[in-house]
């Protein structure tokens, strides 16, 4: 939810590029290509959503910019093979089945 980074480590990377529904992912995966990341055991932000949530990240086309994405990903050698097949299959299921 909360990340920092040197405004010219994003400049190498690229900067944010089109990438409907994942410019941040897309960002983040190319700069952890090059510089290691970590994780604070500190809370910096406490995040309530609603159930609307859900809502905004469901449903064929929101699918389809998953799969969209992670083909791009996988092209640039952002993740292997077997990841991609694993993302392909574990993220269509809360992108194409009813809510409960």
């Amino acid at each position: 939810m909360t990340v920092g980074f040197k405004k010219s480590d994003v400049i190498k990377a690229g900067g944010y590029k089109e990438m409907a529904g994942y410019e941040d992912y897309y960002l983040w995966l190319r700069l952890l290509k090059f510089k290691k990341g970590l994780n604070l055991e500190s809370v910096l932000v406490d995040v309530r959503i609603g159930n609307g949530m859900i809502n905004k990240r469901q449903g064929l086309n929101f699918f389809l910019y998953e799969i969209s994405f992670q083909k791009q990903i996988l092209k640039e050698m952002l993740q292997s093979k077997s990841q991609y097949i694993f993302n392909c299959i574990f993220r269509a299921l809360p992108r194409l089945l009813p809510k409960f």
